[in-house]
């Protein structure tokens, strides 16, 4: 907790030192070793990223968000079919785990395995309504099929559940712009830009 607090406060160094202690003390933790993982994976170091949530896995071969985690990486590795494994074998333990659907949606739509992406998400929208990211993903596909009032409709109620998603708004205007709704597309994406904080 003392770490989460840390890392929230912008103090990474110490968030570090934190989990090295508590490792020290408790070195099959499985909280601690997920908190590390996501340390890792979030400063950009990917192979020790890769080797905690591997010793999760050995501690834990049921530990399924572990296997997603581990396929996110694969995916920056580009070994697809890697990351593909690993969600499957995720949803053969949990079949209803809204991160491996979503993971294995955006798996999918990167191939442009577009009728795939489609099911996965709406898997996870159904299993959790009031969640806008599968929504929100399940509208980037639907937009990439050529599904234009479908993908808007899909976007509209993902951003009604949480108004802050920036690209629920980049993708509105993409769909106005495709239907020469210009004017809604350009007060789409003036709203992206609002929320949105990087370059």
């Amino acid at each position: 907790l003392l770490a989460e607090s840390y890392l929230e406060s912008g103090a990474s160094t110490k968030a570090y030192e934190c989990l090295q202690k508590g490792l020290a003390a408790y070195p099959q933790d499985v909280d601690l070793l997920f908190a590390l993982g996501d340390y890792y994976f979030e400063s950009g170091s990917e192979d020790q990223a890769l080797n905690i949530y591997q010793q999760i896995i050995d501690l834990d071969p049921q530990e399924a968000e572990a296997l997603v985690c581990k396929a996110m990486i694969m995916v920056n590795k580009n070994d697809i079919e890697a990351a593909i494994s690993l969600c499957q074998e995720a949803l053969k333990i949990q079949p209803e785990m809204i991160f491996a659907l979503n993971a294995l949606g955006d798996i999918y739509l990167g191939q442009s395995r577009l009728d795939e992406a489609i099911d996965l998400y709406q898997q996870a929208a159904e299993l959790d309504p009031e969640d806008a990211q599968p929504l929100l993903s399940l509208a980037d596909a639907l937009y990439e099929d050529g599904r234009l009032e479908e993908a808007e409709q899909s976007c509209l109620k993902g951003l009604s559940l949480d108004a802050g998603m920036a690209m629920g708004y980049f993708l509105l205007g993409s769909i106005c712009l495709d239907q020469d709704r210009h004017r809604e597309a350009v007060e789409h994406f003036e709203q992206f830009l609002r929320l949105e904080k990087s370059t």
